[in-house]
């Protein structure tokens, strides 16, 4: 058995002196196994003569034959060509996804979330629209309605207070206001006032107004993302109205 070296190899493969010529493999008692190291890293690999026999024919044909020479450069550029547009494509698709996924985590990352909040004691009742999102809310357009009709505001559907009693608080349009993460408007408000007598027929009226309508929140964030109305109703306010 003979054992080449890494020169001894490069020899060989370039058909110096040191490779044999026209080996005979009709006799397969005849056959060497040629033991080598592959790059220095320890790993020995067993071959027959027929594969220097093969490198040798190729390497010979390369140097004597100018136009398989030129066939061969011309497939292994083309190959090389193709390889490169295969990793550009999918660099492409690469770069196309993670936008893709950047741009979600972004409108998740500023998620309005809304909520119509109501308030109904003995002496104060109140209803507010509230962003509990972790970015700002865009009202585009809000409805309140009892079914049969409907109004963009809830003061329009509140009656007269008797003896000319005022609101304390309440929204005129809200559309195309916005809110901050964790800020509100306060929608419609009335609290007893100190030593007020008549608060009870207020509030009881208040209720009963109230207590049919439901309110549809038309939004958006500040990526114009579309989102389902929101929508509640306010008929926590009538749990008492039978009551009066």
């Amino acid at each position: 058995m003979a054992v080449y070296s890494t020169t001894a190899r490069s020899t060989l493969f370039m058909g110096g002196e040191d490779c044999p010529k026209n080996l005979d493999f009709s006799d397969k008692s005849k056959k060497q196994n040629y033991h080598f190291d592959v790059l220095g890293l320890g790993y020995s690999k067993h071959t027959t003569d027929e594969f220097f026999q093969y490198m040798n024919y190729f390497l010979h044909l390369i140097q004597t034959d100018a136009n398989a020479a030129n066939a061969i450069a011309a497939i292994a550029s083309a190959i090389m060509a193709a390889l490169a547009l295969f990793i550009s494509t999918v660099s492409v698709f690469v770069s196309v996804r993670a936008l893709k996924i950047q741009r979600h985590h972004n409108v998740l990352s500023v998620c309005p979330l809304p909520e119509v909040t109501v308030a109904d004691y003995e002496n104060s009742l109140r209803v507010k629209i509230r962003n509990n999102g972790s970015g700002p809310l865009l009202i585009k357009e809000m409805e309140v309605t009892n079914g049969n009709e409907s109004h963009s505001r809830i003061i329009e559907w509140m009656p007269i207070l008797p003896g000319g009693r005022y609101w304390n608080d309440y929204s005129q349009r809200i559309e195309n206001r916005s809110i901050l993460p964790g800020d509100n408007i306060v929608l419609i408000e009335l609290t007893e006032g100190e030593g007020e007598t008549d608060f009870a027929t207020c509030r009881d009226l208040c209720r009963k107004a109230l207590s049919p309508l439901i309110i549809s929140v038309t939004f958006t964030d500040v990526y114009q993302t579309k989102f389902q109305p929101y929508v509640k109703s306010l008929d926590w306010f009538g749990r008492h109205v039978n009551d009066t």
